[in-house]
């Protein structure tokens, strides 16, 4: 009587391309998350220059110093936060690539960290925003009045403008971060990841 061969072990469900097309994108947007938040200080120097040109229309000065103190601290405090998040996004992106299940854990963190601390800066840059239009339409002012129709109709399109770029920026920060977080959770990608 011949022997028979052992079974063969459950062969592991085919992985395809997505590890490698996820890891990269999370590598590219990793990179370009840490590269904006080394060089984002340098938008300091731009704002200074033009919050000059405020001052130069009767702009009052002191608001104008109070508001770039204030945008310093924004911005090395956004630097700090959402370089550290991207810094995550990037290690994550490295080793999904090489298929380690860690990466799973860390692109999830990830995920909720973007929505969570990307959307308070967001909402802080809007209101940062907000401030230096009251800035501007305070150096444009008559120097005796609030201002005509005109300003005011200029106040409301800003304010809806900058109400609808807080919206859609929200949605672009959110669209990836979702889409891992629904991908991770898919019964054939979890059982994809187990076998490795």
């Amino acid at each position: 009587m011949e022997a028979l061969p052992p079974p063969l072990p459950p062969s592991a469900p085919p992985v395809g391309k997505w590890p490698v097309v996820v890891g990269t994108l999370a590598i590219v947007f990793g990179t370009g998350g840490l590269l904006q938040s080394l060089t984002s200080p340098l938008g300091t120097f731009v704002l200074r220059t033009q919050m000059e040109g405020f001052a130069e229309q009767g702009a009052d000065q002191g608001k104008i110093d109070a508001y770039l103190a204030e945008y310093a601290r924004f911005v090395s405090t956004s630097s700090i936060a959402l370089g550290a998040v991207a810094l995550l996004l990037l290690v994550g992106g490295i080793l999904l690539l090489r298929r380690r299940r860690l990466s799973v854990p860390l692109l999830q963190a990830w995920a909720v960290l973007k929505i969570v601390v990307g959307g308070y800066f967001l909402f802080r840059a809007t209101a940062m925003t907000r401030q230096q239009m009251a800035l501007l339409f305070e150096s444009t002012l008559p120097a005796g009045g609030p201002g005509g129709p005109e300003t005011a109709m200029l106040g409301q399109i800003t304010s809806w403008t900058v109400g609808l770029s807080l919206g859609m920026g929200f949605l672009w920060l959110a669209a990836f971060p979702v889409f891992l977080i629904v991908w991770f959770n898919r019964r054939r990608i979890q059982q994809q990841i187990a076998a490795w």
